[in-house]
């Protein structure tokens, strides 16, 4: 699902929600005519971005940068204005990558529990401030 499309300078950024793997990402294409790199090559970390790694040739660069992981709305979370809503109208939230500790092997073990079709839960432990934190919790699926 696209969230959002943003257009500067030559570079098309699209921020995406994949619910079925439960990442959110923005892909970016750029064309230019300045400075050219001659043969195929990539830049991991382009322009400061951290985690983007832009590939190309001569006129045409493109890649991908993960920005966090989905998780199922809690009713109690009235501190969302606008939540994403998938095509079946299930609420998600977006939960920024700088604050998940350890956000590759998140990723890597959501994938594979949802490849596996094992169950995932999300256990939400709430503080004394307002603040809370959220425990990702795999179960596998046992018939």
């Amino acid at each position: 699902m696209l969230i959002k499309k943003h257009t500067a300078d030559c570079t098309t950024y699209w921020l995406k929600a994949n619910f079925k793997n439960r990442t959110a990402y923005t892909d970016i294409i750029q064309i230019t005519l300045e400075k050219p790199w001659l043969i195929p090559k990539y830049e991991d970390d382009f322009g400061g971005w951290k985690g983007l790694r832009l590939y190309g040739w001569l006129f045409f660069y493109f890649g991908r940068v993960y920005e966090g992981m989905l998780i199922p709305m809690d009713p109690k979370e009235v501190d969302v204005k606008k939540p994403l809503v998938d095509k079946n109208g299930n609420k998600w939230s977006l939960i920024p990558k700088d604050k998940i500790d350890d956000f590759k092997a998140i990723r890597k073990n959501t994938r594979l529990a949802l490849r596996r079709k094992w169950n995932i839960t999300y256990e939400r432990n709430y503080n004394d401030d307002g603040t809370y934190s959220i425990t990702q919790i795999i179960h596998d699926s046992v018939d």
